[in-house]
């Protein structure tokens, strides 16, 4: 960790403080969902680390009709039945219409694949989720991962569970439809606004995480997206995106409306490009 980045926590921690000090209420139900593998919802539910923090341990403390947080979790038997994040998409819609029906507005956040379920769903020809506001997407692979077919080859997973990582390479066929130019404008037309927040040593997604913006209009994407990039921020683990103080301080001042504060300085040169 630099002193730069150090320094970011801290003034997220006096941030997230104010936070607590003026309880907000959140104007919509809110969906945090996992990624691949995370099918209890770790990443946004428990620190990985003895003395890390979550989304969860700030939630009651920051907003006050804190009732509207949902934590997406999916059973052993439902991620047996997932190949790809087109299947998790339609569990997902299913979980969030038995929460809060069909008519209500909703802000999704997920990370990693979870982000990838969300687009699905979103984008579903048969049933479309319409009603969505903000969509936040935490080192969520939008243009694939190059470490999707080469996962199951260094380690050992169950079918589902390779299945689910192969179906994350650029070259598979879930990743092509999802990246069309006509689905990518579908979801942007479908969402009020998307939000890819990235780190810039997350080896696992790299640039993936900034949605891709070519052949699509250029006024929606400038309308419609934002880029937020976390120096230092890794995929998981010790450094990790989703348990990053100034993650949690974006996510929240974006589902509460509040204007993001972004650093001024360069990311390198693997964050300039589109």
């Amino acid at each position: 960790m630099t002193i730069a980045q150090d320094n970011q926590r801290q003034n997220a921690v006096g941030k997230l403080e104010e936070l607590v000090e003026n309880k907000l209420e959140l104007k919509r139900p809110v969906f945090f969902i996992p990624g691949w593998t995370d099918e209890s919802c770790v990443c946004w539910m428990t620190p990985y680390l003895k003395r890390g923090t979550c989304i969860k341990e700030w939630a009651p403390k920051v907003i006050k009709n804190f009732d509207l947080v949902n934590y997406v979790s999916f059973s052993t038997k439902e991620s047996e039945g997932c190949k790809s994040f087109f299947d998790f998409g339609d569990i997902l819609k299913e979980k969030i219409w038995e929460r809060i029906g069909k008519k209500a507005d909703f802000d999704l956040v997920g990370h990693s694949m979870g982000g990838l379920d969300a687009v699905a769903a979103i984008t579903d020809e048969e049933d479309t989720l319409l009603n969505v506001n903000k969509l936040i997407t935490v080192a969520t692979p939008h243009r694939g991962s190059e470490l999707g077919e080469i996962g199951p080859v260094f380690r050992k997973y169950p079918e589902h569970i390779a299945s689910q990582c192969v179906n994350l390479d650029p070259d598979q066929p879930a990743i092509k439809v999802i990246n069309k130019p006509d689905a990518r404008e579908k979801l942007l037309t479908r969402v009020e606004k998307l939000y890819c927040l990235m780190g810039t040593r997350d080896q696992a997604v790299m640039r993936s995480a900034r949605f891709n913006k070519a052949g699509i209009d250029p006024k929606l994407y400038e309308k419609k997206v934002e880029v937020l990039v976390m120096d230092g921020a890794t995929h998981s683990q010790k450094y990790g995106i989703t348990q990053d103080l100034r993650t949690i301080l974006a996510v929240l001042r974006i589902l509460f409306d509040i204007e993001l504060e972004k650093p001024k300085y360069n990311y390198g040169y693997l964050y300039k490009k589109s």
